[in-house]
């Protein structure tokens, strides 16, 4: 057991023998890595913001995205809209800001990648998009405008040997192309405020929900998606 210099609310992410983890707040945003095994610090690196911090909330604070590893370097997000990659040994390989978001809870969706592909899910007031960048140089591959926000994070799955990025909203569920970008459906099913992530049963099956909203089992086929059940309690 051993102390975090900087609190967040993002989760570990284990790589190996390596764990890795951000926290942040008006002082700043650092990226930390432990040894899994003992949990010695092994490094700290800051990363600097590059625009006016934003007004968060304190159940949101300023690291609330978990971060994510290609199995070479680990990307973290934070509040500012500061995007950072780093080595395994703590080196910066790039940095980019993508704007601040400006929303009422603050950057809440973590990052996900494939291996070679970046996701980013950008939400707040206007402009909302998700994005696929290069894990190598940050360069942005392709990047979709989204009608509404929310606070979930994206999830990659596999349907028919064919990746595919699922999205939530406040209304739709939507599944993407990762290497392209190309919306390939998209179904209304949700409502209000939408934190939970969507969940996939390894087959065919998604599933998705929220408080005040129905529980619903989509159907996945190919390119095509539709509403299996619903369950509204």
């Amino acid at each position: 057991k051993v102390d975090i210099p900087v609190h967040g609310y993002n989760s570990p992410i284990v790589w190996g023998d390596r764990v890795f983890l951000t926290g942040a707040d008006e002082e700043g945003q650092e990226v930390f890595c432990f040894d899994a095994n003992t949990g010695e610090p092994l490094w700290t690196q800051t990363v600097e913001a590059s625009v006016e911090l934003p007004e968060v909330t304190e159940d949101t604070g300023h690291a609330s995205p978990t971060m994510t590893t290609d199995g070479l370097r680990v990307f973290a997000i934070f509040a500012s809209g500061e995007l950072a990659a780093f080595d395994f040994d703590g080196n910066a390989d790039w940095q980019k800001n993508l704007g601040r978001p400006e929303n009422h809870y603050g950057m809440g969706s973590s990052l996900i990648t494939d291996g070679e592909l970046l996701f980013v899910q950008y939400d707040h007031d206007e402009d909302q998009s998700v994005m696929a960048l290069d894990s190598a140089t940050g360069n942005r591959v392709w990047q979709m405008p989204r009608n509404h926000i929310s606070w979930s994070s994206p999830s990659l799955i596999e349907v028919e040997g064919a990746l595919q990025l699922i999205l939530c909203d406040e209304e739709f569920v939507t599944g993407y192309n990762p290497g392209t970008g190309e919306q390939l459906w998209q179904i209304a099913c949700l409502g209000g405020e939408v934190a939970p992530s969507p969940a996939f049963n390894g087959g065919n099956i998604l599933f998705v929900g929220n408080e005040y909203a129905q529980a619903s089992a989509i159907k996945l086929t190919g390119g095509a998606a539709e509403i299996l059940w619903q369950y509204d309690d």
